[in-house]
């Protein structure tokens, strides 16, 4: 089995008081364990992985008695560098969209708007609708939350990540909580200067920021709309 990581760290290995090898890191908080492989073979290629920080591997994974360990490894081509990175970003951001829905699905257990055993079928059908699903419900929905502004809200921000003011400026009038849209941008690092509209911010973010945002701004729709 092959794994590809982008290496971000690397730190000792130390069992007991001993380096039995190197650990690395991706910038997701992954990491891998390389020891000294059979014969030595990997412990000699140690430096290899001291000067790796930046670089894309390909690790050779191999299993014994269960459990999994790092056979040989090898450096990849810099498109895999970038393969390599979006694997990572989207994990991280599966993990937050995830977090998230689960959140938004306890608030509506405490509200008493669903019962607590549905509470992980509504955070699964929250987190679907923000990749792009079905409405998560007659109940609630993207038509739904649109109808103050004449118009559905559709799926947010273009296909390639280009900046959608309409579909920005509808769901800003439509969540109609300014305290709560400056508080998650504060989350982000991110501070709306004096007599900046928020869609001048947001549309001056990074495209990742903004994709996190982006989906917490469909939740958040969702869950006024469940809860009104």
């Amino acid at each position: 089995m092959e794994k590809f990581m982008v290496i971000d760290r690397v730190e000792n290995y130390i069992y007991g008081d001993k380096v039995v090898g190197r650990t690395i890191y991706d910038k997701g908080g992954n990491k891998q364990n390389i020891k000294k492989g059979q014969g030595g073979a990997l412990e000699k290629r140690w430096d290899e992985l001291d000067a790796g920080a930046g670089k894309a591997i390909k690790l050779e994974m191999s299993e014994y008695q269960g459990h999994p360990f790092v056979a040989n490894f090898e450096w990849v081509e810099s498109k895999f560098v970038e393969q390599a990175q979006r694997q990572v970003e989207d994990k991280s951001l599966d993990t937050k969209n995830r977090s998230v829905c689960l959140s938004y699905a306890k608030d509506l257990v405490i509200a008493g708007k669903v019962n607590l055993g549905q509470i992980f079928e509504w955070s699964d059908k929250l987190h679907n609708y923000i990749l792009g699903g079905e409405d998560v419900s007659n109940k609630v929905s993207t038509e739904k939350a649109g109808r103050d502004t004449g118009e559905g809200l559709g799926q947010g921000d273009r296909e390639g990540g280009d900046f959608d003011e309409e579909w920005w400026l509808k769901a800003l009038e439509t969540l109609n909580n300014k305290a709560w849209v400056a508080g998650q941008l504060k989350l982000l690092g991110i501070k709306v200067q004096k007599g900046q509209s928020f869609t001048e911010v947001i549309k001056t973010m990074d495209s990742s920021k903004r994709a996190l945002f982006q989906n917490d701004i469909k939740v958040a729709l969702v869950y006024k709309e469940k809860t009104e």
